[in-house]
Formats: C-alpha cells, sequence, structure tokens
C-alpha cells in the first residue's frame, strides 16, 4: 500500500528524545503561564512589600510597590514635633515620638473638611511642609505628582497631603516618604444625600418640582437614564467614597474586585475615619499619631444649614444602600474595624472620650459667640460668629481648609525661594 511507507518515514523522524523535548518544552511554557498567572493574586506581604490596585478604565494592573519609597529620608531640618527628653511624651501610657508624616486621603462630601483643619493646624502650627495643589484647592483624581506645587525644589518630599486628592498611593508615598495613612467615610446614606445636595442633582435634572426629587432621581438611576445626563458631579453619583480610593466604576457591581479592594485598603490604609463616629476616630488618631489631646481638638466647619437638607425617608434610604452597595460594603467593614481598634485601646477608652469632649465643649464656649443658621441665600452653611475678645487665640481653630491652603501654599512659595527655587512654574 502507498500510504504504509508515508507513515514509516514520518516514525523515523521522530525519536523519543525529540518528543521528549517537544513534551519539555510545552510544559515549561505552562509553567511560566501559571506563574505569571498566579502573580496578579499575589497576597501582600508588608515585610516585602504590597501590591497596590491601579484601576483603569482599560485594565487592571497590579504595580509592585517596593518598600524603597518608605526609606527615603526625612528632610534634614530639625524635627520640631519630637519631645527634647524622650521616654512617654504627650500624656501617652507608652513610649512614643510623634509622627508628623501624614496623607489624608481627603474624599469628598464625607465631612472630611474637619478633619483636614485638625491636620492643617498641626502642621501650621509644627513649620511642617505640605504638598499642595498647584493653583486650585483640590487636586484632580487620580492623584499625580505633577499636579504638586513646586514639587521639583524638595527632594526629600514634604511632610503632608491633606488637599482633595484621589487615592494614589504610589505618587502620594513619592511625595510624603515614610507617610501614615488616613481616610475618612461616611454611612453611605447621608454621604450620598450630602453629594445631591452640594452637585444640585434635582436641579440639573430638571427635578425640583417632584414631590421627593431623591427618590425620582434614584428610579431613574436604575435605569441609567439621569446618571448620564449629569454634568456635574456625575462621578459622585454612584459608590462615590470607593471610586475615590481606587475602585474603578466599571468593577462596582462585581463583589470579587469590590472585596479585594477593601482588603487592599485595609492593608494600606492605617487608619479609617468615620464621620458617624468622629470623636472615637479622633482618639485613635492621637493615639496612632502620639499627638496630645488637645492636637486632635475641633470646631465643627462646614456645617450645612437645615434649609439646605433633604428629608430622607426609610424607602429612600433603603434604595440609596441598594443603589451604593459597594460603598455599604466598604462601610460595614471599616465600621467593624473601628470598634475593633476601639476594643484593643484599653478600658481608659471611655474616660479618654469624655476627658476629649469635656475641652471641646470648653473650646468651643471660648471661641464661638453664636451660630447662625440660614444666615442668607447665598450662604449654605451654618455661619460661626467669633467671640472678639477671644478672636486672635481661637483664629487657627476656626480656619477652614479653603483658608488654610492659601497660607500653605505661600509657605511652600517662601521655603522654595530660601533654597535658590525662584520661578513659580513648578
Amino acid at each position: 500500500m502507498p500510504t504504509i511507507p508515508v507513515v514509516c518515514t514520518w516514525r523515523s523522524h521522530v525519536s523519543p528524545w525529540s518528543f521528549l523535548a517537544y513534551a519539555t518544552l510545552f510544559c515549561m511554557f505552562f509553567l511560566i503561564y501559571f506563574i505569571a498567572f498566579a502573580a496578579r493574586w499575589q497576597v501582600p506581604n508588608k515585610a516585602f512589600g504590597s501590591f497596590t490596585q491601579i484601576d483603569t478604565e482599560d485594565d487592571t494592573d497590579l504595580v509592585y510597590e517596593k518598600k524603597r519609597w518608605e526609606q527615603v529620608p526625612p528632610p534634614p531640618t530639625k524635627d520640631k514635633t519630637q519631645s527634647k527628653k524622650g521616654g512617654k511624651s504627650h500624656g501617652h501610657d507608652r513610649d512614643c515620638q510623634p509622627h508628623h508624616r501624614v496623607v489624608y486621603v481627603k474624599v469628598p462630601k464625607t465631612g472630611s473638611g474637619t478633619v483636614a483643619s485638625i491636620l492643617d493646624r498641626y502642621g501650621w502650627s509644627h513649620d511642617l511642609t505640605f504638598a499642595v495643589p498647584k493653583h486650585e484647592n483640590n487636586f484632580d483624581p487620580p492623584f499625580n505628582k505633577s499636579q504638586v506645587y513646586r514639587w521639583k525644589s524638595f527632594e526629600n518630599g514634604f511632610d503632608m497631603l491633606t488637599n482633595h486628592a484621589g487615592y494614589n498611593r504610589y505618587d502620594m508615598l513619592a511625595m510624603v516618604p515614610n507617610a501614615t495613612f488616613l481616610t475618612t467615610i461616611r454611612d453611605p446614606v447621608k454621604q450620598f444625600e450630602s453629594a445631591f445636595t452640594y452637585f444640585g442633582y434635582a436641579d440639573q435634572l430638571g427635578l425640583t418640582n417632584e414631590k421627593d426629587p431623591m427618590e425620582a432621581f434614584l428610579r431613574g438611576a436604575e435605569e441609567q437614564e439621569y446618571v448620564m445626563k449629569l454634568s456635574y458631579g456625575q462621578w459622585m453619583s454612584r459608590n462615590g467614597q470607593i471610586k475615590y480610593l481606587g475602585l474603578d466604576r466599571k468593577k462596582q457591581e462585581m463583589p470579587f474586585y469590590i472585596e479585594r479592594r477593601i482588603k487592599q485598603l485595609s492593608h494600606e490604609l492605617d487608619l479609617v475615619i468615620l464621620t458617624d463616629y468622629l470623636d472615637e476616630s479622633l482618639l485613635l488618631l492621637r493615639r496612632l499619631l502620639c499627638w496630645t489631646m488637645d492636637d486632635i481638638l475641633y470646631i465643627s466647619k462646614n456645617v450645612r444649614s437645615t434649609s439646605y437638607r433633604y428629608n430622607v425617608t426609610n424607602k429612600v434610604a433603603d434604595m440609596i444602600r441598594k443603589w451604593n452597595s459597594a460603598d455599604m460594603r466598604l462601610y460595614d467593614y471599616f465600621n467593624r474595624t473601628l470598634w475593633n481598634k476601639v476594643e484593643r485601646y484599653g478600658s481608659h477608652f471611655q474616660k479618654d472620650l469624655k476627658e476629649f469632649r469635656r475641652r471641646k465643649e470648653k473650646l468651643n464656649q471660648q471661641c464661638i459667640e453664636e451660630m447662625i443658621e440660614d444666615p442668607g441665600e447665598s450662604k449654605r452653611v451654618v455661619e460661626l460668629i467669633v467671640k472678639k475678645e477671644n478672636e486672635g487665640k481661637c483664629h487657627d481653630w476656626i480656619l477652614t481648609p479653603r483658608q488654610f491652603i492659601k497660607m500653605k501654599r505661600h509657605r511652600m512659595r517662601h521655603l522654595a525661594m530660601e533654597i535658590g527655587d525662584y520661578p513659580d512654574t513648578t
């Protein structure tokens, strides 16, 4: 038969050793592919570095972030926040030194202005340096170091970053090496109502005549009818908190990606402050940074007038939770971790909390003459009238983040000029 020589000829060219070589190459290729695939799910390891999720509109990349950014030495200037004698400092029950390198991921509409003011006041009074935006009050999300005013002038980085900046750990550590990372989140129902009011969703979509504009929006939002029509604040219209912290919108309905992002944030953030339990959170902040109790005192700012608030019914609250399900998962997780940290604080937590609130009330009585609700149609926040006899003493306590930004930018410009950087273009 004519086919027999063909078959025999083919067999004569394929020896067992050739077959083994081909099989070995195939196995090596498969092994390399498997290792590359498995690396995408690497568990973060603090001892060697961490994998940081960077979500983009097209794909998801894992960037390996070595600890080299955290090993950049601090500026050679004298650290004015350190206690001179060492040992127990600032009334703490353990030996510690105050930390002044802080990155605060200031999530919009979470009441984050109060915390930002606490950090700004501390940094200002201790002559620290700030990474500030070049021109505006906020950084464009996500944060990029090229947005920082005079960043090339400060080779060793800055001490603090406290303005609105979408979470980008890699560039943030480049600007504030060895930083303690903080953020603030809020009950998604309250945060969504605040965003709905601030960005004027009802006005943008012509819903002001509806019986309940927020309910009307949520009904249309389910079909994406209204969301796509928003020209201002669209990015905060759904799951705005977890998006600001790095989860791409395309993944906000995928439980796997949501849970993975939350775990990464739990690994990367040193403290997540809850606005709904602000005083409790600030006590944890005090211990984390080894600050004094007076360092964390505050006077609430930018409190909205009652006329600029929507009445959220139980029905609408349930709709908000469903619409912002990823934010709910984020909030529930860090709500649990907050109380775990409170438990680890020790039995004297309630005593410290009572003392902190006593001092806070005393500060408000010393500084605030009157709080005026609805001071005018052009003003959406409660106006604080400061006691004239204490204006100088209370000045720094009532400054808002918008007022601090001008002061901080002026300081950084002056410091840059001192080291010979005169152009105002970097």
